[in-house]
């Protein structure tokens, strides 16, 4: 997913996951800004992908999916921070939690997470 860290600041992590879904499905997006790299997502590896998840939504805090939603929307921890007039180290634990309580790795997976789980609205 490397490659498109540079379109994140521009897109959103939730627009460019969900070009990518519709590029792995074989559906065309429509965005310039992404097209080329939503087209590139067929080579990225298995490893990628978010792992399967078990854990519902249900069992994330309403804190913790204000959190998933501003994640999703690609804010970083101060402007999440700002945002719902926390700390950026409560932030901090916040996401680690997330994160922990629904066995992903990092941001994007949970960004993916969020989107395939309805916890965001489509941009």
């Amino acid at each position: 997913m490397h490659m498109f860290a540079n379109l994140l600041p521009k897109l959103g992590v939730a627009a460019l996951v969900l070009a990518l879904l519709g590029a792995d499905s074989g559906a065309p997006f429509r965005q310039p800004a992404i097209g080329a790299a939503a087209a590139a997502f067929e080579g990225e590896s298995a490893t990628d992908q978010p792992p399967s998840v078990e854990t519902r939504p249900t069992d994330l805090t309403e804190r913790e999916r204000e959190v998933v939603r501003l994640v999703a929307q690609g804010r970083n921890n101060a402007e999440i921070a700002r945002k719902l007039v926390i700390s950026d180290k409560t932030v901090k634990t916040h996401v680690s939690n997330i994160l922990s309580k629904l066995n992903l790795e990092d941001r994007t997976q949970l960004a993916i997470y969020a989107i395939k789980n309805g916890l965001v609205d489509s941009p």
